[in-house]
C-alpha cells in the first residue's frame, strides 16, 4: 500500500507530471516497499522490544501504522522523488546533470526525514484493535533541561 499519490508529489513539485510519464503509481509502490524495509530495521525492531514483543516472531505489519497518511507522507514523497529521478537519470553519463542532482537532493531529503520519523516514533496498533490506544502512540520525548541547585 503506497503512502503517497501523484497529487501529493504535485504539491511539492508542480511540474512532476510534465516529465513524460502520466502515472507514477509504480514508483509510489516501490517507495512504500523501501520505507517498510527501512522502518522495520531502523524503528520496528527497537520499538517492538520496548513493547515486549520479539520482532523475530512478531513481524512488522505496515497495515498497523494507522496514522501513516500523516506520519509517512513526506517520507514517501521524498523516496518517490528519488526513485523517479533515478529512473529519469538512468541513461545519463554524469552525476552532475540535472536529474542526477535531483536524485541526490531527494536522497538526502529522504535520509533526513527517515531520521526524524524514527526519532519521533510512529503510532502502531500493537494489539491489532483497529485503533491507536494511548500507549500505542509515538512517545514525544520531553525537552530535558539542566537546572542549577
Amino acid at each position: 500500500m503506497a503512502y503517497s499519490v501523484d497529487a501529493n508529489l504535485q504539491k511539492i513539485r508542480s511540474t512532476i507530471m510534465e516529465l513524460g510519464v502520466s502515472d507514477w503509481s509504480d514508483f509510489h509502490d516501490l517507495a512504500a516497499t523501501a520505507i517498510d524495509d527501512d522502518l522495520e530495521v531502523k524503528w520496528y525492531r527497537k520499538a517492538s522490544n520496548a513493547m515486549g514483543y520479539d520482532w523475530r516472531h512478531t513481524r512488522f505489519d505496515s497495515s498497523l501504522l494507522l496514522n501513516s497518511a500523516s506520519q509517512l507522507l513526506n517520507l514517501s514523497c521524498y523516496k518517490t522523488f528519488f526513485l523517479i529521478y533515478r529512473y529519469l537519470a538512468q541513461d545519463t553519463t554524469t552525476e552532475l546533470d540535472a536529474y542526477g542532482q535531483q536524485r541526490n537532493y531527494w536522497a538526502k531529503q529522504y535520509d533526513d526525514e527517515l531520521i526524524r520519523v524514527v526519532e519521533i516514533g510512529l503510532d502502531y496498533d500493537w494489539n491489532s484493535s483497529g485503533s491507536i490506544d494511548d500507549y500505542e502512540k509515538a512517545v514525544k520525548r520531553p525537552v530535558r533541561r539542566i537546572k542549577r541547585v
